[in-house]
């Protein structure tokens, strides 16, 4: 079977079996279209078309079409090089994202998810571009050129995973590590969406009030009575230096969804924890841990589920 007959098969597997023998939370929507070319794939969803191709032995090419902006990456695996464009499709001029444009990136995102295992590089890439960028503040440039390297651009966390792990940013509160903005135990997994605004879980140690907050554009901050010990969801902590734990909704994994592409790192883990404790994620306070993030996707190991 060549390349082109492998990938539609791949993506249309799911949406040819019965409702009777397919679990609802697998199937590949039947919107999403994939064909393979001699160098990679291009596809669509709905309106949203994509193209992910070696343009050369070292060299992947990434193109998403979105709500009439384009978004490219262009990665140099050899040199660590990575270029970064978005525009406004009719007319060449930048642009930036939108909520509307992280929500269609999210569904794009979900989609490629459900391409059943063992599909081809430039898919899987594709995935974790797409997942990355489903989280880009409005307030960070589409265009970028990153010069990559192993632990100074990107720490892999593999060797963390299923334990607890350590995570910081810096804000308007105050600075990296200092109590209130650094959670001393984050569970790193692939363990779902708890409920809540994050979908995360935290533990309080004891009965008390807490400083929480919620918004879905800003994080307005409240205060939240918590009757006992234990761990609790359906709340965002917002800096209270009294909670040191969480975990849940793919904690650490690079980008958006979940379960996610099981790449987790440093960066990841520091923005998440940014954008679940206290912020939301088109804060502008979270603008430097994603940057710092968005070039992880393209080299960061699969740490497996």
């Amino acid at each position: 079977m060549n390349n082109a007959k492998l990938l539609l098969a791949l993506a249309v597997a799911a949406c040819t079996e019965s409702a009777d023998t397919q679990k609802p939370d697998t199937q590949t929507p039947a919107d999403l279209l994939i064909t393979g070319t001699d160098k990679g794939v291009t596809g669509s969803l709905g309106e949203t078309t994509f193209k992910s191709e070696m343009a050369t032995d070292d060299v992947l090419d990434i193109q998403v079409h979105i709500n009439g902006m384009v978004m490219t990456a262009l990665v140099n695996f050899k040199s660590g090089v990575i270029e970064y464009d978005g525009y406004t499709e009719s007319t060449g001029e930048n642009t930036q994202m939108t909520d509307e444009d992280r929500a269609a990136m999210v569904r794009l995102e979900h989609a490629l998810a459900k391409v059943p295992a063992g599909a081809p590089f430039a898919v899987e890439k594709l995935r974790s571009f797409v997942a990355t960028e489903a989280e880009h503040p409005t307030t960070v440039d589409l265009q970028d050129i990153r010069l990559t390297a192993e632990n100074r651009s990107w720490t892999s966390l593999c060797y963390a995973k299923n334990t607890y792990y350590h995570a910081s940013h810096d804000c308007d509160t105050g600075g990296f590590w200092i109590d209130a903005t650094t959670l001393d135990d984050v569970w790193l997994s692939s363990t779902g969406d708890l409920g809540g605004p994050d979908g995360v879980a935290w533990y309080f140690g004891a009965g008390g009030t807490y400083q929480a907050c919620s918004g879905s554009y800003s994080c307005s901050r409240y205060n939240v009575s918590i009757p006992s010990a234990g761990w609790y969801t359906g709340i965002e902590v917002d800096h209270d230096t009294r909670v040191e734990y969480s975990y849940g909704n793919c904690f650490g994994v690079c980008g958006a969804g979940c379960p996610g592409t099981y790449q987790f790192t440093v960066d990841c883990v520091n923005h998440d924890q940014c954008v679940r404790n206290g912020h939301i994620t088109s804060s502008g306070y979270c603008d430097d841990q994603f940057s710092a993030a968005s070039d992880d996707w393209a080299y960061a190991p699969d740490c497996g589920a």
